[in-house]
C-alpha cells in the first residue's frame, strides 16, 4: 500500500477541519443560513491548507550529488547569508544560511549531509517572527550538531529548527548518536518558522539572500 505523504503530526489537524466541514455541510442540508455557509468556506479553506502544509512528498536533488555537495535543509526564501560566531557550541567564525518558510511552504526538514548527531538539544522559548532576528536567540527552537566527513576531514555542522509566530511545535526525529543521511527527514515544524544551518568557511556557496529554495533538492554549497 502507497504511503499518503502527510506528515504524521498533521492528521489530527486535516482530520478535525475535516469533520467539521462535514458536520456543517450536513447542517447545511437541513438549515441554509449565510453564517453557516460562511463557516463551511472557512473549514475548507482550512482544510485545504492543512492539507498543504503537512504535505510530505518524496525529494530528490536537481542534479547528480557530488560526494561534497551540501543540499538544502528547508523549504523557504534565504533570508540571511551571512559569516558570524556561533557561540552555543562551536565559538568560531561560521557561515549562517537562513531560511524563512511561510504558511505555504513544506515544513519538512531534511539532512543537509551524511553524519552523525553528536549533540542535541530543545529550547522552550517566544514565538516571534520568524523574520526578527531576536527569534534566533528567544524563540521555541532545538538544535542539532552534526560531524561530517569531507574531503577526509572531520568538520562539524550546526543545524537550528526555530519555531515562528505561528509554530507551536518543532519535532525533531534523529537522537544523539545515531547517523543520517543526506537528504532523508530529520523533523518539521508544525505552521511559519525558520531554519538556521551554520557551515565552516571554506564551503563554496552556491545560493544567494532571498533565494527560493527547496529541501532535499537545492545545493546549499560544497566542502
Amino acid at each position: 500500500m502507497k504511503k499518503i505523504p502527510i506528515v504524521r503530526d498533521g492528521w489530527s489537524i486535516i482530520l478535525f477541519f475535516l469533520f467539521l466541514s462535514l458536520t456543517i455541510g450536513i447542517c447545511l442540508i437541513q438549515w441554509k443560513t449565510t453564517v453557516l455557509e460562511i463557516l463551511e468556506i472557512i473549514c475548507i479553506s482550512c482544510l485545504i491548507l492543512s492539507i498543504n502544509f503537512f504535505r510530505d512528498p518524496e525529494r530528490t536533488p536537481e542534479v547528480l550529488l557530488k560526494s561534497e555537495q551540501l543540499i538544502c535543509p528547508a523549504d523557504g526564501v534565504v533570508v540571511g547569508l551571512e559569516t558570524i560566531r556561533e557561540e552555543y557550541y562551536l565559538r568560531t567564525k561560521m557561515i549562517r544560511i537562513s531560511i524563512f518558510m511561510n504558511l505555504f511552504n513544506n515544513h519538512v526538514q531534511r539532512a543537509p549531509y551524511d553524519g552523525r548527531i553528536i549533540a542535541k538539544k530543545y529550547f522552550p522559548g517566544k514565538f516571534l517572527s520568524a523574520f526578527s532576528e531576536k527569534s534566533s536567540l528567544e524563540n521555541e527552537q532545538c538544535h542539532l550538531v552534526i560531524q561530517v566527513e569531507a574531503n577526509k576531514k572531520k568538520k562539524k555542522i550546526v543545524l537550528k529548527q526555530i519555531a515562528g509566530l505561528v509554530a507551536r511545535r518543532v519535532v525533531t526525529f534523529p537522537n544523539e548518536g545515531e547517523k543520517i543521511l543526506r537528504g532523508s527527514r530529520i523533523g518539521n515544524i508544525l505552521l511559519g518558522s525558520r531554519v538556521d544551518l551554520f557551515l565552516p568557511c571554506d564551503v563554496k556557496l552556491q545560493v544567494k539572500l532571498y533565494q527560493k529554495v527547496l529541501a532535499g533538492k537545492t545545493i546549499l554549497g560544497e566542502f
